[in-house]
């Protein structure tokens, strides 16, 4: 059996594709995200099993996501799930070019028998933390992880330690042998937004096929 991956070293660069807008008059704000190629040099550089696929993938989206919803983009920002569970940690970083890097404390899980690619049972119970650097500041966040699959955990955060009400969708459709598609979406409700534009902004939301089907799909401008 392969010795898991514990290295603080962050390997696998690689830029996202980002984009952003407006929506419902200026009250929602969004930024996508397709991570499709960097995870998948990722994969093959850390050997990674489907199952730790998804989590790094998830995790450098929504690292993506934050770095450029934030409006003073910070230079750098680092995320750390860290969790009691099999896997130990996953660990995401990018700066203010795009690049991404990242690992996975053990990236040779196996899938779950099911075949469903949840990694809450793989992370178990801990944190995400979330650290933003700037030319002569840094900040650091951290909120219990409430669902462990990373969108959810995000969104928590953003509200918590950010104040900012939003949306946030993760997704990774791995193949058996690669990644076919990987990204993220987050919608933020601006303040003053109307009660019924966010109550339609989650019913999009819940119809909506999925981050990761719809980049396979059609690539961005499928997800946007």
């Amino acid at each position: 059996m392969k010795e898991p991956q514990t290295s603080n070293h962050l390997p696998s660069p690689g830029s996202s594709s980002l984009e952003s807008g407006l929506a419902s008059r200026g009250s929602l704000r969004w930024v996508a995200a397709d991570i499709t190629l960097v995870l998948e040099e990722a994969r093959r550089r850390l050997d990674l099993s489907p199952i730790t696929a998804v989590a790094l993938g998830r995790a450098l989206s929504a690292a993506a996501l934050i770095q450029r919803i934030s409006l003073k983009m910070p230079n750098r920002v680092v995320l750390e799930i860290v969790g009691d569970g099999p896997m130990g940690k996953v660990v995401a970083e990018t700066d203010s070019a795009g690049h991404l890097r990242g690992l996975v404390g053990n990236s040779q899980l196996e899938t779950p028998a099911d075949g469903r690619m949840r990694i809450a049972p793989l992370l178990g119970s801990g944190y995400l933390r979330v650290t933003r650097e700037e030319k002569r500041s840094r900040y650091s966040s951290q909120v219990e992880l409430v669902s462990g699959e990373l969108g959810d955990d995000v969104t928590h955060y953003l509200e918590q330690s950010e104040q900012i009400r939003s949306a946030v969708l993760l997704g990774v459709l791995p193949r058996p042998i690669g990644i076919a598609a990987a990204g993220g979406l987050i919608v933020e409700a601006l303040p003053g937004t109307e009660d019924e534009v966010i109550d339609q902004l989650e019913e999009n939301i819940r119809t909506l096929e999925g981050v990761s089907s719809c980049l396979d799909r059609g690539g961005m401008p499928a997800l946007v």
